[in-house]
């Protein structure tokens, strides 16, 4: 009898994840790589290859739904998203696991003049918008062809607890708390959603568990739409520090990734953050259960857990 979820990654989405399943009493497998995530009681840890199909099917044995949290490292997309979900929707299928994706928005134009919605034309421009195009149509195609179910759930730019490599991360939170400027990359003015990542965990179990969304795709709950100049004054309220930002640009990332790969990659994501930038979730809030953290409680557990550091 298949009774297992089974969360595929090991990063901080997962981890969520894994915290959402438990709150709901339910048997957790976590599979990643290297089988190396922190022991809790009640979760099994499974060691498997994404790339290895044999290891990947193995690993989802009696599994009633999988959570797809891995990605490729963020400068190996193109060469490396298609396999791993060909392997992933393989696995399930030989398991008769039901899937949920968690997904981002780069499918979509890059510079939206409206709010985006689940309907927004995908005309992605950039190679990672392109790569998430069509991996997500293949996730749901899978739901018609395949005889699993699955669903995509899609978040804005992450904020939360131990989120280190986002905009609202490591390069923001630690300047602000000790008093320093933040170089921001892009406008610090323009409007933009982000997402509290326990939010986004909540969504993609609700998906998987209570299954009315199978089929689709959804935005999830954002738990603020702002600027980048608000949100550094709200923090430096918080900190009682001077809030202090300043816009860089894409010369900044192209030094930086001399050394980081991954920062350059962020180049060409620069219109996500030069325009305004509103997500829509209308539709999720329409059919589900799952709200959005209240800012102020989301933004003071963030702090927080960066203060600590």
């Amino acid at each position: 009898m298949k009774n297992i979820h089974t969360v595929l990654g090991a990063g901080q989405v997962a981890k969520a994840t894994v915290t959402s399943l438990q709150a709901r009493g339910l048997t957790v497998r976590v599979v990643h790589r290297s089988g190396n995530f922190p022991q809790q009681a009640g979760v099994e840890v499974v060691a498997a290859d994404v790339n290895n199909l044999t290891q990947l099917t193995t690993a989802f044995k009696d599994s009633a739904v999988v959570y797809m949290c891995a990605m490729p490292a963020y400068h190996r997309w193109a060469q490396e998203f298609d396999v791993m979900m060909a392997n992933v929707l393989a696995a399930c299928q030989a398991n008769g696991s039901n899937l949920v994706f968690a997904d981002n928005l780069y499918m979509y134009q890059e510079s939206p003049n409206a709010a985006l919605m689940e309907t927004t034309p995908q005309h992605p421009i950039t190679k990672k918008g392109v790569v998430r195009a069509r991996i997500a149509k293949k996730v749901l195609d899978a739901n018609h062809n395949s005889g699993i179910k699955t669903a995509i759930a899609r978040a804005s730019d992450f904020v939360g607890p131990g989120i280190n490599n986002a905009m609202l991360g490591e390069r923001f939170f630690p300047q602000l708390i000790a008093g320093k400027t933040v170089q921001w990359f892009g406008k610090t003015d323009v409007l933009h959603s982000y997402t509290y990542v326990p939010d986004f965990a909540n969504a993609l179990v609700e998906l998987g568990v209570d299954g009315q969304g199978w089929g689709e795709a959804w935005h999830v709950p954002t738990c603020v739409t702002c600027t980048a100049n608000e949100i550094a004054l709200q923090v430096g309220l918080l900190v009682n520090k001077p809030a202090k930002i300043a816009p860089t640009g894409k010369w900044v990332l192209r030094l930086v990734g001399i050394f980081m790969p991954a920062a350059k990659e962020m180049i060409e994501m620069l219109p996500h953050f030069v325009t305004p930038y509103v997500v829509d979730s209308s539709k999720w809030l329409s059919r589900m259960q799952t709200k959005a953290t209240p800012w102020d409680a989301a933004l003071r557990s963030t702090v927080a857990s960066f203060g600590q550091q």
